[in-house]
């Protein structure tokens, strides 16, 4: 709980559905800071409880939790309690749950401390069903590029999915004996690599025309990253592709061996 992130999180709230919500922060329980997540909660609950009512979206209201971490906020100090609280949590959660493991999606603005994403990284290397998003709030038009500005992108899509240790491991263990593969999302990050614009979708044929391969053994390739559980490819429909930054990050690793 940094900086705009309640912004952030009521827009998320509005839009998906969550079975629990924590609220952390590395402040004390006594102090104002947590007096004042404590009125935050009560304000995302009567948020939620009239989009409810007034018909515009039937949902269960998710429980929201507070944990304050009472701790300072140099990056290690907090991503070693952040790491701790996580896994306390998951380990209630699992055996209060008949053994079902949780999934937990953080979310984070460009002004949030590093140390939850050091946090969410160590977390992810254990083992843990992690999501780290990451965005901006407000028309920030300090962007490297234009293609990466855009005013009328809807908040909660305009997160992006940070690659954690888990997924990387994941993703390298599924590529492991796919050499096709491999050789498909290299050509796709090379393809990406020369154009330097990684917004830009494609489409198979140019990546077929670029590395030689045959379209229909691209498609295929490209259709079993797209459906990973962490995808190296998404699909934007109507036979566009972009890749994603875990597949900016898999396909980098392999260009380079």
């Amino acid at each position: 709980m940094h900086a705009s992130i309640g912004v952030a999180a009521i827009a998320h709230l509005e839009e998906k559905e969550y079975d629990r919500v924590i609220m952390i922060h590395p402040w004390s329980k006594g102090g104002s800071e947590n007096t004042n997540a404590e009125h935050l909660r009560k304000h995302f609950i009567r948020r939620l409880v009239d989009i409810s009512l007034e018909g515009k979206k039937t949902y269960n209201i998710p429980k929201i939790e507070i944990i304050a971490m009472d701790c300072s906020q140099k990056p290690l100090e907090i991503a070693t309690n952040f790491e701790y609280s996580i896994k306390r949590d998951a380990d209630e959660y699992y055996k209060s749950q008949n053994h079902v493991k949780p999934e937990y999606h953080v979310l984070l603005v460009e002004e949030s401390p590093s140390g939850y994403l050091i946090g969410a990284m160590s977390i992810s290397g254990d083992g843990h069903d992690i999501n780290c998003l990451i965005g901006s709030i407000g028309y920030d038009i300090r962007k490297p590029t234009v293609g990466e500005f855009k005013p009328d992108e809807n908040l909660v899509e305009s997160f992006q999915k940070i690659p954690l240790l888990g997924h990387i491991q994941d993703a390298n263990i599924w590529l492991k004996n796919k050499s096709g593969v491999r050789n498909v999302l290299v050509n796709i990050f090379n393809w990406y690599n020369d154009g330097g614009n990684w917004e830009k979708s494609f489409k198979t044929i140019e990546i077929s025309d670029f590395s030689g391969l045959s379209q229909p053994l691209v498609s295929s390739h490209v259709s079993d990253m797209v459906n990973l559980r962490n995808p190296l490819i998404e699909s934007l429909g109507k036979h566009q592709y972009r890749i994603t930054r875990l597949g900016r990050s898999i396909g980098s690793n392999h260009s380079n061996n």
